[in-house]
């Protein structure tokens, strides 16, 4: 057995004729850096632990929650259960095609609002004509699906628990502290120490072949024991300064001044549900 590559910082995706490409490699993490070098070690110079744009946003919309909550659809005592499937055969999706209808058919609806998540490249592979041909019938149901520019975000800060993959929104989603109900999780993919590996060991699995509600509830109770903070050290070692550090970065590669003050983060705006039906 060979150790397993780290995506985006091998010499195949950093180099072209024998030199680095990049002028700056932004990671979110010191110990991206060290992977870095035992992958291509010529670029390390290039590196700068910048931290991630999309975690300090999700941070600073927080005191948002109720009004996603509410563009959502979800009322008052309802659960917001949140369902993120990355793209491929290994995803939620392609595992269990019908996962959205199962889960709506699982749960009652007077008590539960379920918001669909699905990866980009679902949509643009597909096209949207597709894909909403291929949910329909959860969408009458009540499932509502979120475009996939934007929405995502507002989703996991708006949610109570959250059933999902090994996707990003995934690891958003643990490190904010939602409890995770984990579909097809092929850990033996992940990279030790990762914050992926870790939610793997902690996280239960789902089953379609047991009812939902009892699972969402062994979930809910095995996370208040979870130390959510170091998933998300696991995340970032920076919180909260990426905006000010890439800025920095981007005009220290201009050769300009930054302009002088903090830079803004800017706010989520509301969700906007491609299927929002009445529950």
């Amino acid at each position: 057995r060979a150790r397993r590559a780290v995506n985006g910082l091998g010499y195949r995706s950093l180099t072209c004729h024998g030199r680095v490409v990049p002028a700056a490699i932004m990671l979110s993490h010191a110990d991206e850096r060290r992977a870095l070098a035992a992958e291509c070690a010529e670029a390390v110079p290039a590196t700068v632990v910048a931290g991630d744009p999309c975690w300090d946003r999700l941070l600073a919309a927080r005191p948002n929650r109720t009004a996603y909550r509410n563009a959502l659809g979800a009322g008052p005592g309802q659960r917001l259960v949140v369902v993120s499937s990355r793209w491929g055969t290994g995803s939620l999706l392609g595992r269990h095609a019908d996962v959205l209808s199962w889960i709506a058919n699982e749960l009652p609806p007077s008590d539960h609002r379920i918001v669909a998540i699905l990866h980009p490249n679902i949509w643009v592979w597909h096209g949207r004509r597709q894909v909403r041909q291929w949910f329909a019938e959860p969408m009458r149901s009540g499932v509502v699906l979120l475009p996939p520019e934007e929405g995502w975000r507002a989703a996991l800060l708006a949610g109570d628990v959250l059933i999902g993959d090994r996707g990003s929104v995934t690891a958003y989603g643990a490190a904010l502290g939602l409890p995770v109900l984990l579909g097809p999780y092929p850990t033996g993919d992940c990279v030790p120490g990762s914050l992926f590996a870790r939610l793997g060991e902690i996280a239960p699995r789902l089953t379609m072949d047991e009812p939902l509600l009892p699972q969402l509830a062994a979930a809910e109770r095995l996370w208040r024991g979870v130390d959510v903070s170091a998933l998300r050290d696991r995340l970032t070692s920076v919180p909260g300064r990426a905006a000010h550090t890439i800025r920095r970065t981007m005009y220290r590669l201009m050769r300009l001044p930054e302009p002088a003050g903090a830079p803004r983060i800017e706010p989520l705006p509301l969700p906007t549900p491609i299927g929002m039906a009445a529950r």
